[in-house]
């Protein structure tokens, strides 16, 4: 018993380190990674809501930027202030023009669970979306505290692709921004 007693917090104390590991945060891939590209959303053309930045280890194509392989991070900048209302209808709003129903029934769950781990932001404020294409985890970051993960690539492919996906995404000109047509 008394080893037990002494080996134990080594043990949880390894334990914790290991997964503090594997599960780095989104801060650690925003300064890793090399940021691919900027831009910005505004609402109504006029109010700027925030920067983005696009960071992935690998190059990115517009083609490709949404498989399931893909590791990927986008931090969102804030310039205003933002309810959790107000995220949620912006997600409801670009998903429902991107998906059919049957397929947003698909991933309402990690979906839903996603959406609740939202905080209100304050100008100034960041959030970070990031996806490791390796084991599958989408994790949100709020001022570089993570707030949830979900092993989902569904959800990420999905989710990215409100700024990612040439289908209708939340920004036209961050689209272009992200990913220039060149000729």
């Amino acid at each position: 018993m008394r080893l037990f007693k002494t080996i134990f917090p080594l043990i949880v104390m390894i334990m914790v380190m290991v997964l503090s590991t594997i599960f780095s945060s989104a801060f650690a891939y925003t300064k890793q990674w090399p940021l691919h590209s900027k831009g910005e959303v505004r609402y109504l053309k006029m109010i700027k809501v925030y920067d983005i930045s696009l960071y992935s280890p690998n190059a990115v194509k517009a083609e490709t930027i949404l498989n399931t392989n893909v590791s990927k991070c986008l931090k969102l900048d804030y310039a205003v202030d933002l309810s959790v209302d107000k995220f949620r209808l912006a997600t409801f709003k670009v998903l429902s023009r991107q998906h059919n129903a049957e397929y947003l029934e698909k991933i309402k769950a990690p979906l839903d669970a996603f959406q609740q781990a939202y905080k209100p932001v304050k100008k100034g404020d960041s959030y970070s979306l990031c996806y490791n294409g390796r084991n599958q985890l989408m994790r949100l970051d709020l001022n570089d505290k993570n707030l949830i993960e979900i092993k989902s690539a569904e959800l990420a492919k999905a989710y990215l692709g409100i700024w990612l996906s040439k289908n209708k995404p939340i920004s036209n000109p961050l689209y272009r921004s992200f990913f220039p047509v060149s000729g």
